[in-house]
């Protein structure tokens, strides 16, 4: 709108009123005789004219909007534009209902731009054969017009036109009224409505601008309490390091300026400090569990000079034995296998089993590590409760390599360790396979020097352990797998290389710099997934909290897996509680995670499902929801797999259902409970003959 035309002194759309005949009236905007609408940026025809006169618009193109494109894709039929549709153009004539041709011939702009005008509420066509295979629906299917979202709005929530104002506020805003003919507007719009009449319409209340006045509101005061800077010693108080989420419940004081910043100085402080631990769940009856737990540089107070590492004292050493034994009884309760990594050796491993036993006489775990070759001395270990009966334990990848720079470099410094055996706690042994893994860090992945290796191993460590994963899962399909570690990267690629989707089998191709291979089929399951949101992270780093520690699970485990949790004693820690062995709090860096597994389950021949996915075909649709009504109401055959009606999961397949699912996909309400979206079982109920795309 404050643009001006090459070489001109006037705007692009000042070119245009010109150019047209735009007038004020009523103290209106410029605008256009009897196009219903104000000449603004927004509309697709002062979009037209800047392309034009920027030589950015090609010879011989049509012109559609969003909703036409869509349309004639599912038809295959030419784009036709609905009236209610077409005054989002600014060429529109409201009296006569069809395109203003002199106007358009005015303002220099091809009359091939424009697309033929059909009536609302008509049929466009319908569906081809090939838009009916990627939808998974009937061909033939009826296609509407696509007509204007607003004037869908007014009728879908207006009963008494006559007699009814509709004020929306969402992303747009408008407040509506009908009426038969066209009207002076005034500095309002003229929309024509679906098959005859008009809305006039104030639409000067923009939801988003209000949305956005709320944000900035909330940013000023967020600002202006985070410039105030509490220093609890300036005026002789004890000082305190409180943990993130602390309460200040009283602070009085003077407020000073030091250093470009306010700072309050209390003389009375009062904290509610959030100190308090959060544990995971207790197990229900026939569960067992396994974890994994980064200890954080767990070194003996031993100096090996093959090593860079910091050497504790023997008392600090003792701390830290105090609070990784809290940790490991009291916020992670005793896993039957414990997955840790960054220990130094076999023997700090076993001083921290014994020192379990000390603690507490049913905490008997026996150690495994090999060390590897990194400089700080960092490893890989498993604590193995006396439940499990181990078959084997090794390490993986010592001498395998990746090419850089001409050379064939070692691909871990921490290689994986892999666990065989049998959980006892079962009526029959079950069958384990563990994977323990800690994986190369982010660290330098975007320096100029180093990125490209840091980046390059990441992929080698990734594919490598992929391809274990594949040849476990091809020697027995039936493997109960679990994959736990510190893996130093995000639920979600990185933009480098995409770790967990090439670990898992999920990784989709383009997201990621470097690509892997898809090796790993059926994939595996990240169960930190199937946690809420705002409890996916394990620790905290430069105050961006994230998950880089995971466990994901087989297929075939998956009916077993009643989901994870992480334990937090770290991640929120503040740093002062690390010295402190009365407390696990301060441990780690990182928070640890269990997986519960039920082994009572394990023979009871449940079946895999995804809630919700009534027609059995993989994925969630309209077509799940149409499939369940007319099951419901029309006595189509049932599913395969009742259970998946039950959407809401209320013991119930009826109409609610049906109502749950719509909501989920169009209304952007809440999901349905799990297994969803992954295939899982219901511990519950089972009524489910078969799921073909769960296997």
């Amino acid at each position: 709108s404050k643009e001006f035309l090459p070489g001109e002194q006037c705007t692009y759309l000042g070119a245009m009123g010109d150019l047209g005949g735009a007038v004020v009236e009523d103290g209106g905007l410029p605008a256009f005789k009897n196009t219903g609408c104000p000449l603004v940026t927004g509309y697709t025809a002062p979009n037209l004219f800047w392309l034009k006169a920027n030589d950015r618009l090609p010879a011989n193109v049509h012109g559609i909007t969003a909703p036409e494109f869509v349309v004639s894709r599912l038809t295959g039929e030419r784009p036709v534009t609905d009236p209610t549709d077409a005054l989002s153009w600014g060429v529109y004539d409201v009296n006569k209902l069809d395109w203003d041709f002199d106007l358009i011939d005015s303002l220099g702009l091809d009359r091939s731009l424009f697309s033929n005008l059909g009536e609302s509420c008509t049929v466009a066509g319908r569906l081809t054969d090939r838009m009916a295979r990627k939808l998974g629906v009937t061909t033939g299917i009826p296609i509407a017009m696509a007509s204007g979202d607003h004037q869908c709005s007014f009728a879908g929530t207006v009963a008494d036109y006559a007699n009814t104002v509709a004020v929306n506020v969402g992303t747009g805003g408008q407040a509506s009224v009908y009426v038969e003919k066209p009207t002076p507007r005034g500095w309002l719009e003229l929309r024509p409505y679906i098959q005859s009449g008009y809305l006039l319409a104030g639409v000067g209340v923009v939801g988003g601008r209000t949305f956005r006045t709320l944000r900035d509101f909330f940013n000023n005061v967020s600002r202006l309490i985070a410039g105030y800077e509490l220093d609890p010693d300036a005026l002789g108080l004890e000082d305190v390091d409180p943990a993130p989420g602390a309460v200040i419940k009283l602070c009085r004081g003077p407020l000073a300026f030091r250093y470009g910043r306010y700072r309050l100085h209390p003389e009375l402080l009062i904290l509610d400090d959030n100190t308090e631990t959060v544990p995971v769940r207790a197990r229900e009856p026939g569960e067992f569990t396994i974890a994994t737990l980064n200890l954080y540089q767990f070194m003996d107070s031993l100096d090996d000079p093959l090593l860079e590492e910091a050497v504790p004292d023997a008392a600090q050493e003792e701390i830290r034995l105090a609070k990784h034994s809290l940790a490991i009884r009291e916020v992670l309760r005793k896993p039957d296998i414990l997955c840790v990594q960054e220990a130094e050796n076999l023997a700090v491993l076993q001083g921290l089993a014994d020192r379990l036993l000390l603690d507490d006489d049913t905490a008997l775990y026996t150690p495994y590590l090999e060390s590897g070759s990194d400089p700080g001395g960092r490893n890989n270990g498993l604590l193995v409760s006396d439940s499990i009966e181990v078959e084997s334990v090794g390490q993986l990848g010592f001498e395998a390599t990746f090419r850089f720079g001409g050379r064939d470099l070692q691909t871990f410094s921490r290689p994986p360790q892999l666990l065989r055996g049998h959980y006892l706690g079962a009526a029959e042994p079950l069958p384990l396979t563990v994977l323990n893994l800690h994986l190369r860090s982010l660290l330098n992945i975007e320096d100029p020097a180093q990125g490209n290796f840091v980046r390059r191993k990441r992929l080698a460590q990734a594919r490598f352990v992929a391809q274990v994963i594949q040849d476990l899962q091809e020697e027995d399909p039936a493997v109960n797998l679990v994959v736990a570690g510190d893996l130093n990267a995000f639920e979600f690629t990185d933009g480098y290389v995409d770790v967990l989707g090439i670990i898992s089998g999920l990784e989709e191709e383009g997201n990621a710099l470097l690509p892997g291979e898809t090796l790993v089929e059926p994939p595996l399951r990240n169960q930190v997934l199937s946690m809420e949101a705002s409890e996916r992270y394990s620790t905290v780093n430069l105050g961006t909290a994230q998950a880089v520690d995971h466990i994901l699970t087989s297929a075939a485990l998956e009916k077993l897996t009643r989901g994870a949790q992480y334990g937090r004693s770290n991640a929120d820690a503040p740093a002062g509680r690390s010295g402190d062995p009365t407390t696990p709090l301060g441990a780690s860096d990182h928070d640890g995670l269990v997986l519960f597994i039920d082994a009572g389950g394990a023979g009871d021949g449940s079946t895999l499902f995804v809630r919700g996915d009534f027609d059995t075909d993989g994925a969630l649709s309209i077509t799940d929801a149409i499939a369940l009504l007319n099951f419901l109401f029309l006595g189509n055959p049932d599913s395969s797999c009742t259970q998946t009606g039950d959407a809401n999961r209320d013991g119930n397949i009826d109409i609610t259902d049906g109502i749950s699912l719509l909501g989920f996909l169009f209304l952007g309400r809440e999901a349905p409970p799990a297994p969803f979206p992954d295939c899982g079982i219901d511990p519950d109920r089972d009524d489910c003959e078969r799921h073909p795309s769960c296997g």
